[in-house]
């Protein structure tokens, strides 16, 4: 028994020995592969670490563009609703419009033919009465400067008459002017007093040219000395014109030379 149990326990503690020693080896080869996991997980946090952080910053960017989409939406929502409001606004003004214009179209639609031949009647009588009244005003006018024509005529013709009369007087008083001087002279002489004769004219009489000129509306005696070129004077002394003012249209005047 003693022999049994001490070949047994020697192989028994190598046993364990192996045993422990295997054990070991798997303790530490597990102990490695605890390590190596642990790395892993390690690298794996790290690396699940930053893509949370892009992760994150992608989410806030895409959060910041969702609620500057958001606004944007608002704002275009609120134009929009101005805008059809705007719209809605004129077409309420269009519609009453129409309206108007539906109302007046009917109002025009009561005139019958029948309406329109009264309303041309009536056009061509107003439009035969306003010629008949014309015509009957333009024969009444030209009557009345038929008239005036005639009246201007005998003013005329009793404008001469008196200016031929008027130099008839002149004459007549000329002469006795002259007759009174003549017997102013007498009556001196038979007295004894010495009386000097009338001193002659420095300026000769105008002579006459020839020439003759009748008188047309709008001319004076200032007018027709200038177109001739000569004195005013000289027309009035040989027409035996007292008043240049006094003169008529177609009367004919000699020209001095």
């Amino acid at each position: 028994m003693r022999v049994i149990s001490t070949r047994i326990i020697p192989g028994l503690l190598i046993t364990g020995f192996l045993s422990v020693s295997c054990a070991s080896k798997e303790i530490a080869q597990l102990q490695q592969s605890v390590r190596d996991l642990e790395r892993r997980v390690y690298r794996y946090q790290q690396d699940t670490r930053q893509d949370t952080v892009q992760t994150a910053s992608t989410l806030s960017e895409v959060n910041q563009i969702l609620n500057q989409s958001f606004r944007e939406l608002r704002a275009a929502q609120s134009d929009l609703e101005n805008r059809a409001g705007q719209t809605d606004a004129r077409v309420d003004r269009l519609e009453r419009a129409i309206a108007r214009l539906e109302e007046k179209t009917q109002s025009l639609d009561i005139f019958s033919t029948d309406s329109f031949a009264t309303l041309s009647q009536q056009l061509s009588q107003t439009e035969e009465t306003l010629q008949s009244q014309t015509r009957q005003d333009l024969r009444a006018m030209q009557s009345d400067v038929m008239a005036l024509s005639s009246a201007l005529k005998d003013i005329r013709s009793e404008q001469s008459r008196l200016q031929a009369s008027l130099r008839g007087l002149e004459n007549q008083v000329a002469s006795m002017e002259e007759e009174n001087r003549k017997i102013y002279r007498q009556i001196l002489k038979e007295l004894g007093v010495n009386t000097p004769e009338p001193a002659a004219s420095s300026a000769p009489p105008a002579a006459d040219s020839g020439n003759t000129h009748v008188i047309q509306r709008g001319e004076t005696l200032s007018t027709i000395a200038a177109k001739y070129g000569v004195a005013v004077q000289d027309i009035q002394t040989l027409n035996g014109i007292q008043d240049p003012s006094i003169i008529r249209v177609g009367q004919r005047l000699k020209i001095p030379k």
